[in-house]
């Protein structure tokens, strides 16, 4: 269970109470502009020793809980003992400075409240919601062995029947032979519309291939030879010596 701040101001009401606290007041200061918290919780004690067993038996108490441990303040003069629980704020007085200080006259917008009475209503509030789920949870099995138990009397109710049907006796009438249905084929619109005669596929000829004209090699034509025509050689003339005179 979650601890809210309605059930930690409930919890610390109820231990205070346990320890004989005296003029346990419960203030409700959420709807309180500027408040320094959720609740206040103001009582008084019979001496120093009473107000300081108050103080530590309830921040022991919430520790023992799992609630975070409080601050504690004015514990060694005992005069007036503030414990911050953050959303919860108890104030433990002695009967002298409760009448000096007059917190609830300080705080007068702030409603007094049955603090006991609505955290057992918070617990109840939370344990119904808690106990809804399992509720569905335990009644979808039962619908399932329901649905089981109905498919497993129907099954027996058939196997029945069948049992009944094969222990039937048999006639000894002879039965008539039941001739064989030709089948029927169904007519379509397809098939009444009178059919359009096959063309008859003439067999394409092939186109007749040329042949590619070979290629002619020009012949080249007979060169012309040189004749040489033989000049006649000139006879030299030889030269003759002169005779000296």
């Amino acid at each position: 269970m979650t601890y809210s701040s309605l059930l930690l101001a409930g919890f610390c009401a109820r231990t205070l109470d346990n320890l004989k606290a005296e003029h346990l007041l419960a203030l409700d200061l959420r709807n309180v502009d500027s408040s320094p918290t959720d609740y206040f919780l103001i009582c008084t004690a019979n001496s120093d020793v009473h107000a300081r067993a108050l103080a530590d038996t309830l921040a022991r108490t919430a520790d023992t809980a799992g609630l975070d441990r409080p601050r504690l303040e004015g514990r060694d003069t005992a005069e007036w003992i503030l414990i911050d629980f953050f959303d919860v704020v108890v104030h433990i007085f002695r009967q002298d400075s409760r009448e000096y200080y007059k917190l609830e006259k300080l705080w007068g917008d702030a409603p007094v409240v049955d603090i006991v009475k609505q955290e057992q209503e918070e617990i109840e509030r939370q344990t119904a919601v808690t106990a809804k789920p399992a509720k569905k949870a335990s009644a979808k099995p039962a619908a399932k062995t329901g649905t089981k138990t109905s498919a497993k009397a129907s099954a027996k109710a058939t196997s029945g029947k069948k049992a009944s049907v094969e222990k039937a006796p048999v006639s000894d009438t002879p039965k008539k032979a039941v001739k064989p249905r030709t089948a029927v084929k169904k007519t379509t619109i397809a098939d009444t519309a009178p059919k359009k005669p096959a063309k008859a596929v003439t067999a394409k000829k092939a186109a007749p291939v040329e042949e590619a004209p070979k290629k002619t090699t020009a012949k080249k034509a007979p060169t012309a030879k040189k004749t040489v025509v033989e000049k006649p050689i000139a006879a030299v003339p030889k030269r003759t010596a002169r005779k000296s005179a």
